[in-house]
C-alpha cells in the first residue's frame, strides 16, 4: 500500500510518497520526498509530476554518497527529468545499490496510483 502525504512547516510544503511496512501496516516509511513548495497547490503539482513520470526509467538518476559518520557508502536516486527542469523528488538512503534499484521499481509500480 502506498500514499502521498502533504505536510506544512513554517509556511513551506512538502510531500512524501509513503510505503506501508508489510509486517506492520501501522509503520510507514518515506521512499521519495520533495520539499520547499510555497503553496499546497504547487506541492500537489509536484505530486502530479511524479505520477506522470514515474514509469519513465530515464528520469531516475542513480547516485551514491559516503556517510561521513560511518564511512559507508549509501545509495539513493533522484527523479530528474533533465535539462532545464527541476528535480522532481529525492529518495531515502539505501545500504546497497540493489536495494536502491528495488526502490526505483517500487516507485514505478506505485507512484502513479497512490492516493493523497
Amino acid at each position: 500500500m502506498s500514499r502521498y502525504v502533504i505536510s506544512e512547516s513554517d509556511g513551506r510544503f512538502r510531500f512524501d510518497l509513503m510505503m506501508e511496512d508489510k509486517s506492520d501496516p501501522r509503520n510507514e516509511e518515506s521512499v521519495i520526498k520533495r520539499d520547499g513548495f510555497s503553496t499546497r497547490d504547487s506541492c500537489s503539482d509536484g505530486i502530479t509530476s511524479v505520477r506522470r513520470r514515474a514509469q519513465n526509467d530515464r528520469v531516475y538518476k542513480r547516485r551514491s554518497s559516503e556517510n561521513l559518520s560511518t564511512g559507508r557508502t549509501e545509495y539513493f536516486f533522484v527523479m530528474d527529468p533533465g535539462l532545464f527542469s527541476p528535480v522532481i523528488a529525492v529518495s531515502k538512503m539505501y545500504l546497497t545499490a540493489a536495494d536502491r534499484d528495488m526502490g526505483i521499481e517500487w516507485v514505478k509500480e506505485n507512484a502513479a496510483l497512490a492516493p493523497i
